[in-house]
């Protein structure tokens, strides 16, 4: 355990074989073992002196459990959080509405198709006005502005999670796209940085707010990660 190399190899999981082992190499004080009963009978034959103790990986998943049946036990109140409480992204309206996602929709649809009609390619637009490909693309498949107004976008569902946690930044004045998915990896997001930049960019220029929607509970296996990774935070 020191050194974290191997000194031997057993030729299967026997007490009775492990037992052997330690008489032929006595001195052992502390026997670091797994859970297999072998392994306890075999220490307390051949070296009954020593202590006994769990190795790493069996005290995180003993721990894990143990949070885990805890967690489940009060599952009750991993409830849904109210409307006023809770804050993620949230979808477009399914009506047109007369607002400032409206009127930024509007501008925006007029100025990929003007530039679409002199002969420039989506790839150029996107560069052009900083969008992504496929947000181009979906004005160019408009007819009308309208069009998109009545259209529900689905939410990005790798940052369901994170939602939260972004509009937590946003707000504390961090709205650098490769900084904050830097911090998204570090709380376990595996999505796309495009993801990431593709809602922010909703928020930075007023297609969408980060404003408050209903949340979904959070699941047991969730909270219990929340409590065992390190450094993580469930905002």
């Amino acid at each position: 355990m020191d050194t974290g190399r191997p000194v031997d190899l057993l030729p299967d999981r026997h007490g009775d074989t492990f037992a052997a082992w330690l008489r032929a190499h006595p001195g052992a004080q502390v026997i670091c073992r797994g859970r297999a009963s072998g392994y306890a009978e075999g220490t307390r034959l051949g070296a009954p002196d020593a202590i006994q103790v769990a190795d790493r990986f069996h005290l995180l998943q003993n721990l894990t459990k143990a949070v885990d049946r805890v967690v489940r036990a009060h599952r009750a109140c991993l409830k849904d959080r109210p409307e006023a409480e809770a804050v993620a992204q949230p979808r477009p309206s399914t009506e047109g509405e007369p607002g400032h996602r409206a009127e930024v929709t509007r501008q925006r649809h007029a100025e990929i198709h003007a530039l679409h009609a002199t002969g420039v390619g989506a790839t150029a637009i996107s560069r052009a006005l900083n969008l992504d490909g496929k947000t181009v693309r979906r004005y160019l498949r408009a007819a009308t502005a309208d069009e998109l107004l009545t259209e529900t976008v689905p939410r990005p569902k790798d940052l369901d999670e994170h939602t939260a946690y972004l509009v937590f930044r946003w707000e504390q004045g961090c709205t650098n796209a490769v900084r904050l998915t830097t911090e998204l990896r570090d709380r376990g997001y595996r999505g796309s940085a495009r993801t990431v930049r593709r809602l922010l960019q909703t928020w930075r220029d007023g297609t969408v707010k980060p404003t408050a929607v209903t949340a979904v509970a959070p699941k047991p296996r969730q909270v219990t990660g929340w409590i065992i990774r390190p450094g993580r935070r469930p905002y």
